[in-house]
């Protein structure tokens, strides 16, 4: 975002800069982070607003423009390219804009992520949030559709509540591992690449084929979709999403790509490959903060393939994939229940979800069974959190108990792959810690600590993956409430601190909840 002109003082300004009244775009900015559109594919309608009626709809909060002037300002909007956009300030008499501004969707919603409420325009602040909501109402609407993502792209994030003594932010089972850990069987061969060859280049070059076998292996854009630009924004999604973890530009492409599978009419919503895109961007909503509108998506993607107590019959969709589609759907829409209060519903979600796992165990190939098995038992185990925040601590109990026992049978057998870094990774270390949040419930505080303890030992194994980085915080700040009830304040203390220091360093566990329990004890 790059104001294009400015007032200030001629004998102030930069060499090259240009006076009021000069508008000058630099292309090649743009070029790298907007994809080309045909220019006879792009929508062609110009809004104009007088300032007044920008103040009113809450868009301007501020105006530096003298009153003997504002009768004579007015702003236009227009949007060059799905999820761009141009404002332009006029004033009545010259031809050309007083400031010209190049917006981008992902660039407000940076803005909004990071809490930066106010859009400078020099003689104008806009703000942000207002002016999401308007451009999303006048440039959603593709041929007459609307947005499937406006609720997602335009409400103010959810302030979370604290989380409960057994919730995560979001279940650990389907966090991302890191990129180390997935493109770790290439990389021996890159390094040995690098010291025969002794060239960085080619190193570079081989990490760059891996990541895109990588890509191709396990997140294939569908052959239906021909469109080489939507192609290559799927390609970045699944980057953002999986390699180099980013979910609002996850969002912004997987938008533009729906937008642009749309005005192609290649793909209806109903279409696989459709609902498939939406449940990603309903997952990089939900990341975002934004549980509502996520679960929407979600609940709408649900109604096609599944009922409330099962799997949906004669859904009209192959029966692979709506099976997969729905644990899909259950690993962001369960987690979203619970964190709202509705246990029942995620109940719900998981049952069916387990029952599509079932279905799918005895017709996947041997090499995916694998991977499929990780994904139930996360959801055996989110479905033990959920019975726990319900109140029902034994069913809670017993269940984490035979899951636990499962996993430690699963890693014997795999036996020297157990080190490898996958969807099992950690996964015993956070059965272990909702065992010990379980017991500290039933008053056995030194049960709940034996189990903290053997959480903490799986997740060092591990250090540097997501997912066991979030569980070490999660049991060390646990270790800190077994301490606290145990009346050892002191004890408390030093495990909240090193609990909120390993937090804000990996990024990991709820920083809020920690830094009120720290509050409330050096507060005593």
């Amino acid at each position: 975002n790059v104001r294009l002109q400015s007032a200030t003082p001629k004998h102030t300004r930069k060499k090259n800069a240009m006076p009021v009244g000069v508008t000058v775009v630099d292309p090649k900015p743009l070029q790298s982070r907007r994809q080309q559109i045909k220019r006879d594919d792009r929508p062609t309608a110009v809004y104009e607003y007088r300032l007044d009626a920008l103040e009113r709809l809450g868009v301007v909060c501020k105006s530096n423009i003298p009153e003997n002037r504002q009768d004579k300002v007015y702003f236009t909007f227009s949007s060059p390219s799905a999820a761009s956009y141009v404002i332009r300030l006029f004033y009545k008499g010259r031809e050309k804009p007083v400031v010209n501004m190049d917006l981008l969707l992902e660039d407000l919603l940076e803005r909004k992520h990071n809490k930066v409420d106010i859009l400078d325009l020099e003689y104008v602040h806009l703000s942000v949030i207002k002016l999401l909501e308007f451009l999303e109402k006048k440039f959603s609407p593709i041929n007459g559709r609307p947005s499937l993502i406006r609720q997602a792209s335009v409400l103010p994030p959810q302030k979370q509540q604290p989380l409960t003594i057994f919730r995560r932010p979001i279940s650990t089972f389907h966090m991302d591992n890191t990129p180390r850990g997935k493109l770790q069987p290439y990389l021996g061969a890159i390094k040995l690449i690098s010291l025969v060859s002794g060239s960085v280049v080619i190193s570079i070059l081989g990490l760059y084929a891996a990541t895109n076998y990588y890509l191709d292996s396990n997140y294939p854009v569908p052959p239906t979709i021909t469109r080489k630009e939507t192609r290559r924004l799927l390609r970045g999604a699944a980057m953002r999403e999986h390699l180099v973890p980013n979910a609002h530009i996850a969002y912004v492409f997987l938008l533009r790509a729906l937008e642009q599978i749309y005005q192609d009419k290649q793909l209806g919503e109903e279409s696989a490959e459709v609902q498939e895109i939406v449940v990603r961007l309903a997952t990089a909503a939900s990341l975002m903060g934004e549980q509502e509108p996520a679960m929407k998506m979600l609940e709408g993607c649900w109604e096609r393939v599944a009922d409330d107590q099962e799997v949906k019959k004669d859904s009209g969709y192959p029966d692979m994939w709506q099976k997969e589609q729905i644990g899909r759907i259950a690993k962001v829409l369960g987690p979203l229940a619970t964190d709202k209060g509705e246990f029942d519903r995620a109940v719900q979600v998981y049952g069916v979800a387990l029952q599509a796992a079932r279905f799918l165990d005895t017709r996947i190939d041997v090499e995916q069974r694998d991977r499929l098995r990780a994904q139930t038992a996360g959801f055996v185990a989110s479905l033990g959190e959920t019975f726990a925040l319900k109140g029902d601590y034994e069913s809670a109990r017993v269940l984490l108990l035979g899951l636990l026992a499962e996993i430690r049978q699963r890693n014997q057998d795999v036996g020297a792959e157990a080190n490898r870094v996958d969807q099992w990774t950690c996964l015993d270390a956070v059965v272990m810690l909702n065992l010990a949040q379980v017991f500290a419930q039933l008053r056995s505080m030194d049960e709940s600590s034996e189990w903290a303890t053997s959480a903490l030992a799986a997740t060092a194994k591990n250090q540097g993956v997501r997912a066991c980085d979030n569980c070490y915080t999660h049991t060390v700040y646990h270790m800190g409430t077994i301490a606290e009830a145990k009346g050892k304040n002191g004890d408390a203390l030093v495990m909240y601190r090193k609990a909120l220091e390993h937090g804000r360093k990996t990024k990991t566990g709820n920083i809020e909840t920690i830094k009120s329990s720290i509050a409330k004890l050096e507060s005593i």
